[in-house]
């Protein structure tokens, strides 16, 4: 309890929705993205 009551959270709170980027979609019938392709979409994604 004593523990419980001097921790402090300093978790950051999370980026709003309209701060996140959205996840780029692909146009419908275009096939798998390609090796570069997938590359690109990863950077984007920040993997």
């Amino acid at each position: 309890e004593l523990a419980a009551a001097a921790a402090d959270d300093r978790t950051p709170s999370p980026p709003p929705r309209e701060a996140v980027a959205s996840v780029p979609l692909r146009d419908r019938g275009t096939g798998r993205p390609t090796k570069r392709e997938r590359r690109d979409l990863d950077r984007l994604r920040g993997r």
